[in-house]
């Protein structure tokens, strides 16, 4: 089954660009011609896609799904000591990079006290929202 962003561009006529993975999602330019909003888990997998096909090796923090006694769910992302707020992606190629992805909401305390202790101890640090993606293709590439 395509993503929403394939079908409606095949829909309309639009190129959209093949890797050796698949198809690689379109620019936010095209996302928003076509009327597509896209989630930070979107945005985050459209992020490793491109890093993985430049080389970078990835790592990132799946949430889990906890049920509440009276049957009711929420997602959290289980960390141990300091971990709340550590950025979303950490890539390595020849060199550490640390991304913090957002699409709506700005950087908690804790995602600012991390930037800040992996900024002072020289880890390359970004906030990449979708409207950066040529700053982030430039990074990864």
């Amino acid at each position: 089954m395509d993503p929403d962003w394939l079908r409606a561009a095949r829909e309309n006529g639009l190129v959209v660009g093949e890797t050796r993975v698949g198809p690689v999602a379109p620019s936010p330019s095209v996302r928003e011609r076509l009327g597509l909003k896209e989630s930070e888990a979107q945005f985050q997998a459209r992020v490793i896609e491109f890093a993985r096909s430049c080389g970078w090796a990835v790592a990132w923090f799946r949430p889990v799904r906890i049920q509440r006694r009276d049957g009711s769910t929420y997602h959290e992302t289980p960390v141990g000591a300091d971990g709340k707020g550590w950025p979303d992606l950490i890539l390595v190629r020849e060199r550490l990079v640390a991304a913090e992805l957002k699409v709506k909401k700005s950087l908690s305390p804790e995602q600012k006290r991390w930037r800040d202790s992996l900024l002072k101890a020289g880890v390359e640090w970004h906030k990449w929202r979708p409207a950066n993606w040529p700053q982030i293709e430039e990074t990864l590439q």
